[in-house]
């Protein structure tokens, strides 16, 4: 048996969120915290939790049950709780804030959640994708403004673009910046690639103005390149900063002779990125789906 109760004490979240080997950052900046507390002898123990993020009209949504405990009405009952909530505050639409592997989908679309987004993940050949690149880079190099630069993350870190870095980053993936921090942290605490390469990451400027982020890591079970996902801004995104930063983590990640595959994302919103890779003869590997839901009013 389990019973839903809202948390207020950023403590207790974190307790709890720890115990269950969930990132304890998920609570900073939430409006609300609902979790599922188990009774009997194991009394006070989680089972699974929702964060909400509101604002005016809308809500973002994290919503995780312990795998032990799913089947058992957590993930429903906590989900009723955020919507009688939502009801009472006046909003009308629920974001989940991550995108979900698509075996994990079907249960939030049962219970009314739609496709906001899809990403697809391609795996590419840095050979092949190097050698097709170039030739369209011949073509497009040019139009680069000569004041436009590609800096490490590293550098970027040093130059003080932290925090508006991990903002653009986790609006691309369907994440917390938050995360994004921890991650960045992480690397420069122990040298690591693992959750993102400080210096095989990249940031590109004009002006000293950010208009491009690709963040890479590097996948030691599969031993694989991993781009996370590519930022551009919107004013940039069909043109010749594409091709520039793409080109130019190709002969990054070469450059390190780890291997020859990458995977990268991208979103059925990225016409761009998507012609791109069937030009590189990517290869569809995966996706993921971002969902949401509308909510009827009270």
């Amino acid at each position: 048996m389990h019973s839903i109760q809202t948390l207020s004490d950023a403590r207790l979240s974190q307790a709890l969120l720890t115990r269950l080997n969930l990132p304890v950052e998920i609570h900073q900046r939430a409006g609300q915290v609902w979790a599922a507390l188990l009774g009997g002898d194991q009394q006070g123990q989680g089972a699974g939790f929702a964060v909400l993020w509101p604002s005016p009209g809308s809500a973002e949504l994290w919503l995780h049950v312990a795998p032990a405990y799913r089947g058992q009405h957590c993930g429903g009952d906590l989900l009723e709780a955020v919507e009688q909530y939502c009801k009472l505050h006046g909003i009308e639409r629920l974001n989940l804030i991550s995108a979900l592997e698509p075996a994990d989908a079907p249960w939030f679309i049962k219970r009314g959640f739609g496709v906001s987004q899809q990403f697809r993940n391609y795996s590419i050949q840095g050979d092949v994708a190097t050698a097709q690149l170039r030739r369209v880079w011949e073509r497009l190099k040019s139009k680069v403004p000569p004041e436009a630069q590609l800096i490490t993350l590293a550098e970027a870190i040093e130059r003080g673009l932290l925090a508006e870095i991990s903002q653009k980053q986790a609006s691309v993936t369907g994440g917390v910046a938050d995360r994004v921090l921890k991650h960045i942290q992480s690397a420069m605490d122990t040298g690591s690639d693992e959750l993102v390469s400080l210096q095989s990451s990249l940031v590109g400027l004009l002006d000293g103005q950010i208009v491009g982020i690709l963040m890479v890591r590097f996948d030691y079970r599969q031993v694989i390149w991993i781009v996370e996902a590519m930022y551009l801004d919107p004013a940039y995104r069909d043109g010749w900063a594409l091709i520039w930063m793409r080109f130019a983590i190709a002969e990054v990640l070469l450059g390190t002779a780890r291997t020859n595959e990458c995977q990268f994302e991208a979103q059925d919103a990225q016409p761009a990125i998507i012609r791109l890779a069937h030009r590189l003869k990517a290869l569809e590997v995966s996706g993921r789906v971002l969902l949401h839901k509308t909510l009827s009013p009270k």
